[in-house]
Protein backbone atom coordinates (compact mmCIF):
# COMPACT_ATOMS: atom_id res chain seq x y z
CA UNK A 1 0.00 0.00 0.00
CA UNK A 2 1.33 3.13 -0.82
CA UNK A 3 2.68 4.52 2.51
CA UNK A 4 0.49 8.05 1.93
CA UNK A 5 -3.21 6.17 1.41
CA UNK A 6 -1.74 3.69 4.58
CA UNK A 7 -1.59 6.64 6.54
CA UNK A 8 -4.97 8.05 5.91
CA UNK A 9 -7.11 4.97 5.77
CA UNK A 10 -8.45 4.49 9.42
CA UNK A 11 -9.85 1.95 11.20
CA UNK A 12 -13.61 3.27 12.54
CA UNK A 13 -14.41 1.69 16.36
CA UNK A 14 -18.08 0.87 14.77
CA UNK A 15 -16.20 -1.65 12.93
CA UNK A 16 -16.29 -3.36 16.15
CA UNK A 17 -19.25 -1.67 17.55
CA UNK A 18 -21.38 -4.57 19.16
CA UNK A 19 -18.06 -5.87 21.12
CA UNK A 20 -17.58 -2.17 22.33
CA UNK A 21 -21.15 -1.57 23.36
CA UNK A 22 -21.43 -4.87 24.94
CA UNK A 23 -18.35 -4.51 26.72
CA UNK A 24 -16.70 -7.79 25.70
CA UNK A 25 -14.45 -5.90 24.11
CA UNK A 26 -12.31 -2.88 25.64
CA UNK A 27 -10.66 0.35 23.90
CA UNK A 28 -7.21 -1.27 24.97
CA UNK A 29 -8.35 -4.59 23.04
CA UNK A 30 -10.14 -2.48 19.75
CA UNK A 31 -6.95 -0.75 19.70
CA UNK A 32 -4.43 -4.02 19.88
CA UNK A 33 -7.07 -4.82 16.82
CA UNK A 34 -6.16 -1.87 15.01
CA UNK A 35 -2.39 -2.84 15.37
CA UNK A 36 -3.05 -6.40 14.41
CA UNK A 37 -4.28 -5.08 11.44
CA UNK A 38 -1.40 -2.61 10.46
CA UNK A 39 -3.64 0.29 10.87
CA UNK A 40 -1.82 3.76 12.14
CA UNK A 41 -4.83 5.82 12.86
CA UNK A 42 -7.99 4.53 14.45
CA UNK A 43 -11.26 6.87 14.95
CA UNK A 44 -12.40 6.65 18.66
CA UNK A 45 -16.14 9.00 19.65
CA UNK A 46 -17.53 9.64 22.98
CA UNK A 47 -18.40 6.41 23.65
CA UNK A 48 -15.31 5.07 23.89
CA UNK A 49 -13.73 8.47 25.34
CA UNK A 50 -16.62 9.63 27.09
CA UNK A 51 -15.40 13.11 28.19
CA UNK A 52 -12.18 15.29 28.64
CA UNK A 53 -11.04 13.29 31.88
CA UNK A 54 -10.81 10.24 30.01
CA UNK A 55 -8.23 11.92 27.04
CA UNK A 56 -5.12 11.08 28.99
CA UNK A 57 -5.54 7.41 29.07
CA UNK A 58 -6.99 6.69 25.82
CA UNK A 59 -3.58 8.84 25.11
CA UNK A 60 -1.58 6.72 26.27
CA UNK A 61 -3.26 3.52 25.04
CA UNK A 62 -2.59 5.62 21.71
CA UNK A 63 0.87 6.08 22.72
CA UNK A 64 1.50 2.54 23.58
CA UNK A 65 -0.02 1.07 21.00
CA UNK A 66 1.87 3.64 18.04
CA UNK A 67 -1.34 4.49 17.20
CA UNK A 68 -3.18 8.22 16.61
CA UNK A 69 -6.79 9.47 16.10
CA UNK A 70 -6.75 12.03 13.93
CA UNK A 71 -10.38 11.95 13.86
CA UNK A 72 -13.47 11.61 16.59
CA UNK A 73 -17.22 10.76 16.13
CA UNK A 74 -19.78 12.57 18.21
CA UNK A 75 -23.17 11.20 19.01
CA UNK A 76 -25.73 13.88 18.98
CA UNK A 77 -29.67 14.90 17.98
CA UNK A 78 -30.29 18.39 18.27
CA UNK A 79 -33.74 17.79 16.36
CA UNK A 80 -35.09 16.08 19.58
CA UNK A 81 -37.50 18.67 21.08
CA UNK A 82 -37.58 16.88 24.03
CA UNK A 83 -34.12 17.29 25.08
CA UNK A 84 -32.80 20.73 25.95
CA UNK A 85 -30.95 22.09 22.99
CA UNK A 86 -28.87 23.67 25.67
CA UNK A 87 -27.62 20.86 27.17
CA UNK A 88 -27.29 18.94 23.82
CA UNK A 89 -24.69 21.64 23.02
CA UNK A 90 -22.77 21.56 26.12
CA UNK A 91 -22.28 17.74 25.53
CA UNK A 92 -21.13 18.08 21.92
CA UNK A 93 -18.86 21.27 23.78
CA UNK A 94 -17.47 18.13 25.64
CA UNK A 95 -16.66 15.99 23.05
CA UNK A 96 -14.81 18.67 20.88
CA UNK A 97 -13.21 19.06 24.05
CA UNK A 98 -11.95 15.51 24.23
CA UNK A 99 -11.36 15.24 20.58
CA UNK A 100 -9.05 18.49 21.28
CA UNK A 101 -6.88 16.73 24.15
CA UNK A 102 -6.97 13.64 21.82
CA UNK A 103 -5.01 15.66 19.01
CA UNK A 104 -7.60 14.96 16.53
CA UNK A 105 -8.34 17.83 13.24
CA UNK A 106 -12.18 16.29 12.19
CA UNK A 107 -14.92 15.59 14.37
CA UNK A 108 -17.75 13.73 12.98
CA UNK A 109 -21.11 15.39 14.30
CA UNK A 110 -24.83 14.68 13.01
CA UNK A 111 -28.39 16.78 12.82
CA UNK A 112 -29.76 14.09 14.76
CA UNK A 113 -32.72 11.93 13.29
CA UNK A 114 -35.85 12.44 15.88
CA UNK A 115 -37.81 15.45 13.90
CA UNK A 116 -37.65 16.61 10.22
CA UNK A 117 -40.16 19.83 10.83
CA UNK A 118 -39.31 23.27 10.45
CA UNK A 119 -38.58 23.90 14.18
CA UNK A 120 -35.92 20.80 14.05
CA UNK A 121 -34.07 22.82 11.74
CA UNK A 122 -34.30 25.86 13.53
CA UNK A 123 -32.50 24.04 16.65
CA UNK A 124 -29.46 22.24 14.64
CA UNK A 125 -28.87 26.00 12.84
CA UNK A 126 -28.35 27.38 16.59
CA UNK A 127 -26.16 24.30 17.29
CA UNK A 128 -24.09 24.63 14.61
CA UNK A 129 -23.75 28.33 14.89
CA UNK A 130 -22.21 27.80 18.50
CA UNK A 131 -20.28 24.45 18.01
CA UNK A 132 -18.96 25.89 14.33
CA UNK A 133 -17.16 28.50 16.60
CA UNK A 134 -16.43 27.26 19.50
CA UNK A 135 -14.62 23.62 17.39
CA UNK A 136 -12.72 26.73 15.59
CA UNK A 137 -11.31 28.19 19.26
CA UNK A 138 -10.12 24.37 19.43
CA UNK A 139 -8.57 24.67 16.17
CA UNK A 140 -11.28 21.70 14.89
CA UNK A 141 -12.84 20.91 11.95
CA UNK A 142 -16.82 19.75 11.92
CA UNK A 143 -17.62 17.43 9.67
CA UNK A 144 -22.18 16.88 9.23
CA UNK A 145 -22.73 13.13 8.10
CA UNK A 146 -24.86 12.05 6.19
CA UNK A 147 -26.40 9.86 8.62
CA UNK A 148 -29.72 9.88 8.48
CA UNK A 149 -32.49 12.51 9.14
CA UNK A 150 -31.82 16.23 8.13
CA UNK A 151 -28.20 15.39 7.34
CA UNK A 152 -29.18 13.43 5.22
CA UNK A 153 -31.60 15.32 2.68
CA UNK A 154 -29.27 16.67 -0.01
CA UNK A 155 -31.46 19.46 -0.38
CA UNK A 156 -31.55 21.25 3.29
CA UNK A 157 -27.58 20.07 3.64
CA UNK A 158 -26.31 22.71 1.04
CA UNK A 159 -28.72 25.29 2.45
CA UNK A 160 -27.48 24.36 6.50
CA UNK A 161 -23.38 24.35 5.71
CA UNK A 162 -24.28 27.53 3.63
CA UNK A 163 -26.51 29.23 7.02
CA UNK A 164 -23.29 28.58 8.63
CA UNK A 165 -21.62 30.04 6.39
CA UNK A 166 -17.94 29.51 8.02
CA UNK A 167 -15.02 27.52 6.33
CA UNK A 168 -14.47 25.15 9.94
CA UNK A 169 -17.41 23.11 8.94
CA UNK A 170 -17.51 20.83 5.89
CA UNK A 171 -19.40 17.29 5.33
CA UNK A 172 -18.60 13.32 5.92
CA UNK A 173 -20.36 11.19 3.30
CA UNK A 174 -21.58 8.07 4.53
CA UNK A 175 -23.15 5.43 2.03
CA UNK A 176 -24.70 3.59 4.67
CA UNK A 177 -27.88 6.36 5.13
CA UNK A 178 -27.77 7.14 1.14
CA UNK A 179 -29.69 5.06 -1.11
CA UNK A 180 -27.72 4.53 -4.46
CA UNK A 181 -29.00 7.19 -6.60
CA UNK A 182 -28.21 9.53 -3.74
CA UNK A 183 -25.22 8.58 -2.64
CA UNK A 184 -23.60 8.98 -6.21
CA UNK A 185 -25.54 12.84 -5.79
CA UNK A 186 -23.84 13.47 -2.52
CA UNK A 187 -20.78 13.35 -4.29
CA UNK A 188 -21.46 16.05 -7.37
CA UNK A 189 -23.74 18.11 -4.85
CA UNK A 190 -21.62 18.15 -2.21
CA UNK A 191 -17.86 17.83 -3.56
CA UNK A 192 -16.47 21.15 -2.46
CA UNK A 193 -17.74 20.30 1.13
CA UNK A 194 -16.36 16.95 1.42
CA UNK A 195 -13.70 16.76 4.83
CA UNK A 196 -14.02 13.30 5.82
CA UNK A 197 -15.34 9.77 4.21
CA UNK A 198 -16.86 6.92 6.08
CA UNK A 199 -16.37 3.58 3.89
CA UNK A 200 -19.53 1.58 5.38
CA UNK A 201 -19.16 -2.01 4.03
CA UNK A 202 -21.37 -4.60 5.08
CA UNK A 203 -20.20 -7.86 3.06
CA UNK A 204 -16.78 -8.38 1.60
CA UNK A 205 -17.53 -9.50 -1.61
CA UNK A 206 -15.37 -9.13 -4.06
CA UNK A 207 -14.59 -6.37 -6.71
CA UNK A 208 -17.94 -6.93 -8.67
CA UNK A 209 -19.81 -7.50 -5.79
CA UNK A 210 -23.09 -5.33 -4.34
CA UNK A 211 -20.62 -3.76 -1.38
CA UNK A 212 -18.25 -2.89 -3.98
CA UNK A 213 -20.55 -1.49 -7.11
CA UNK A 214 -22.47 0.31 -4.23
CA UNK A 215 -19.30 2.36 -3.56
CA UNK A 216 -18.01 3.35 -7.30
CA UNK A 217 -18.87 7.02 -6.74
CA UNK A 218 -16.75 7.27 -3.58
CA UNK A 219 -13.80 4.93 -5.49
CA UNK A 220 -14.08 7.31 -7.62
CA UNK A 221 -14.48 10.41 -5.85
CA UNK A 222 -10.88 9.82 -3.73
CA UNK A 223 -9.24 8.30 -7.19
CA UNK A 224 -10.07 11.48 -9.37
CA UNK A 225 -10.05 14.38 -6.90
CA UNK A 226 -7.79 16.08 -4.99
CA UNK A 227 -9.28 14.84 -1.86
CA UNK A 228 -6.62 15.44 0.89
CA UNK A 229 -8.47 14.16 4.13
CA UNK A 230 -9.23 10.32 5.54
CA UNK A 231 -11.34 7.32 4.93
CA UNK A 232 -12.57 5.57 7.75
CA UNK A 233 -13.47 2.34 7.33
CA UNK A 234 -16.86 0.85 8.88
CA UNK A 235 -17.42 -2.62 8.67
CA UNK A 236 -20.46 -3.78 9.64
CA UNK A 237 -21.05 -7.02 8.11
CA UNK A 238 -21.90 -10.40 9.71
CA UNK A 239 -18.66 -11.99 8.91
CA UNK A 240 -15.41 -12.02 10.50
CA UNK A 241 -14.35 -8.33 11.50
CA UNK A 242 -10.78 -8.77 10.26
CA UNK A 243 -11.75 -9.83 6.93
CA UNK A 244 -13.92 -7.37 6.14
CA UNK A 245 -11.82 -4.79 7.47
CA UNK A 246 -8.91 -5.96 5.62
CA UNK A 247 -10.97 -6.25 2.45
CA UNK A 248 -12.66 -2.81 3.04
CA UNK A 249 -9.13 -1.28 3.19
CA UNK A 250 -7.85 -3.13 -0.15
CA UNK A 251 -10.93 -1.64 -1.60
CA UNK A 252 -10.86 2.13 -1.09
CA UNK A 253 -6.91 1.87 -1.23
CA UNK A 254 -6.53 0.36 -4.89
CA UNK A 255 -8.94 3.25 -5.85
CA UNK A 256 -6.67 5.76 -3.81
CA UNK A 257 -3.72 5.09 -4.88
CA UNK A 258 -4.72 4.96 -8.46
CA UNK A 259 -5.12 8.87 -8.43
CA UNK A 260 -3.10 11.66 -6.79
CA UNK A 261 -3.00 11.42 -3.46
CA UNK A 262 -2.21 14.68 -1.18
Amino acid sequence: MDDTAHSRITLGVSSYGEGLRSGTMSRLQFLDEARRLEFRAVELCDRTVPSPSHAPEALQELAAKNLTTPSFAIRNDFTDPTRPLELEIDRARQGLQTASQLGAHIVRIWTGTASRTPTALTRVEAAFNDLVAYAHRLGLMLAVETHGGLSSDLDILPRLLGHVGAPGVGVCIDGGYLPGSLFAQAFETLADRIVHLHVKVHDSDGPGGPDATRHAPLLTFVRDTNYGGYLVIEYEGSGPRDLGVSWARDLVSTAWTAGSLH
